[in-house]
Formats: structure tokens, sequence, C-alpha cells
């Protein structure tokens, strides 16, 4: 009985493969079925980061009633381009004397002589040839005999691209009160997803440094905002605003609409999937620009267990609990392993709902 493995980019993993992974499953001559997504495919660019594709391929999987299909990481695993002949040496070691079989769609036949050591693969597995209705192909010369499956789904990754922005620059926006579990959210999406996070308080730090942002913050607060090493001081300029909703209108009149440009300008700076964190989203006009927009709240009395007494003098500054709760998707922050459990579930099904 034999190993199948599929490869290929699965960006994203659409119900044409599923369809193909069913079809393989059913086949006598199966008895485990891999598949093993491209990191560094030497013939495409991939738009989705590895982690991503791998949680989302688990998702549909599961989803599909198909668990007991392994995701296989091992090309992310290795350096350099995503030869098919290094796979298909690993699956030897780990399945000795037993007939592989690789998977492959008949859009690709055409393209196997521009494989890495094309000869030595096509000697060493059978090929299992997934025919899309309407598109013919003239059968490669192999030495084991190849598998032809009838499938009736005509969807492409590219045709999925098209239609779902996941893969045109989704946003996930992470928005909540001082303290709430923000950061700590973008954080745990970023390791679990792969996505680049988009931080408006590092912004807003960065913006502080700005020889022209200082001048015109001297002038609006004085030099007493200056510290000894002649940046601005974000502690005492905290205290300025938060206990003057006069100075704090001031400063959100000069900070808003250069962070404001900025952030926008680093949402769109790549064309992946990312995160923009911060407790002003509705205040920066950022809600709209978001696809899926996440609300983390938390008891009050935890809060201050984990930033102190700041967050009574922060809070009186913000928007209300049930101001923040109608921008988006609430969840609770925890503090324990149930937030990143719901956390992950609901981010991880709006990035898979193709």
């Amino acid at each position: 009985m034999g190993i199948a493995f599929f490869g290929g980019r699965f960006d994203p993993f659409h119900a044409g493969h599923i369809d193909i992974v069913r079809s393989v499953i059913t086949l006598p001559e199966i008895t485990t079925v891999h598949i093993v997504p491209s990191a560094s495919p030497p013939h495409k660019g991939v738009i989705a980061p590895f982690s991503l594709r791998t949680w989302l391929i688990q998702y549909h999987l599961t989803k599909a009633g198909l668990p007991d299909v392994i995701v296989d990481p091992q090309e992310f695993a290795r350096t350099g381009p995503s030869y098919t002949i290094d796979t298909v040496k690993s699956l030897e070691l780990q399945y000795p004397n037993q007939p592989l079989y690789m998977v492959i769609g008949a859009d690709t036949v055409p393209q196997l002589n521009t494989w890495h050591e094309i000869t030595s693969l096509l000697t060493r597995v059978h090929l299992i040839i997934a025919k899309r209705p309407g598109f013919d192909f003239q059968m490669p010369e192999v030495a084991l005999p190849p598998i032809i499956l009838e499938t009736n789904n005509n969807a492409t990754a590219t045709n999925v691209r098209t239609t779902h922005r996941a893969y045109q620059g989704y946003t996930i926006g992470i928005t909540g009160r001082v303290g709430s579990g923000k950061s700590t959210a973008a954080d745990h999406l970023s390791n679990t997803f792969g996505i680049r996070v988009v931080d408006l308080d590092k912004i807003g730090h960065a913006l502080l440094k700005d020889e022209q942002m200082k001048r015109t913050l001297i002038e609006t607060f004085s030099n007493s905002i200056i510290g000894i090493d002649g940046e601005i001081d974000r502690s005492t300029l905290g205290t300025l605003v938060f206990n003057n909703l006069i100075a704090l209108q001031q400063l959100n009149q000069v900070i808003h609409p250069p962070l404001r440009s900025q952030a926008i300008k680093e949402i769109k700076s790549e064309n992946t999937p990312c995160i923009v964190v911060g407790a002003l989203l509705k205040e920066l006009m950022l809600i709209e620009a978001c696809d899926k927009v996440i609300v983390v709240d938390a008891d009050p009395e935890l809060i201050k267990a984990h930033i102190g007494e700041k967050f009574d003098r922060i809070q009186k500054t913000q928007r209300s609990q049930a101001e923040y709760k109608i921008d988006g998707t609430l969840i609770t922050n925890t503090y324990d392993t149930r937030f990143y459990t719901v956390l992950t579930d609901i981010v991880g099904e709006s990035l898979a709902r193709f």
C-alpha cells in the first residue's frame, strides 16, 4: 500500500483541493495522504505566510471531515527553494519499501520538464493526475504507471484569490481599552498565522522622535516635555495630557493626522494580510480600513492587576466599555489559554471564508 503526497502553494487551500484529497483517499493503492505546502516554490511566488496557509489547510480538512490527512511542514524546515525531489527523498526515509504517489493537477503536467531533477523524480514516484473539466494534457513519459483522477471542480487558487480579500491585503483591526490585552492578542495572531502587525503605539512613539513634530509639540506644550536626552519625555507628556482634557485635544490635533497617514501607508505597503492594533482605531478613522475588527476587553479589576493604577487615570480619557463594544466582535480577555483559543478560532474562521 502506498503513500500519496500533494504539494503546492495552497495559496489558498480551496474546495478543488478538498475534492482531490477525497478522491485520492478512496484509491485502493493509498493508505496515507500528506499535504505538503511549499515554503519557497521555485516557479511561483507566495502571497500568504506559511503558518497561515498550514493553519487554513488543517482547518478546511477538519471541516471537511478529513482530520487524518497529514499536513506536513517539512519544506518550511529546509532552506532554499522547495524542490519536490527533496520531499520525495525525505518521504522515502520515512516510509521505506512503500511506493510513493505524487498528486498533481493536470495544468501542472506541461511544466514538469522544468522541475529540478525531474528524470530522477519520475523514476521514484507514481503520478496521480487530477484532470479538470475542459483541460486536456499530453501524458508525460514516466517509468511508473500513473493514475488519472476525474474531478468536477474547476476552482483554482488564482480564481479564489481574486474574489477573497484575505489574499489582497485582508486587514484585521484589534482595539479596546488600555490594558485589555490588545498587543498580546496581536502578537499571538502574528505568531500563529505569520501575519505582519501595524502597531499604532509604535508609530506614535516614532513620530515623537521626528524633529518637526518635536518643534510643534514644544510650541504647544513648552520645553517642559523635553527630557535630559533631548527627546520628548513620554511620561511627562502623558501626565500633562491625561490630566487635562484641553491639552489632550491639542495633542490629538497634532498627532492624529500623521499617525493615521503612516498607519494607512503601512497597511497598504504589502499585498498581504495584516493586523492593525491600537486603542484609537475609531478616533483615527481606521475602522473603515479593516475587514474584521476584534474588540478586546477584560474585567477592570483584572486589568488593574496587570497594569496598576494608571488604568483609572487613562480610562477617563478613553471611550466607555459600551462604546468600544460596538466597534467589532467582542472577545473577553480571561488572561489564560481560553482567550487565545477563542481569538484564534474567530480570526482563523474569518480568514478561512473564501
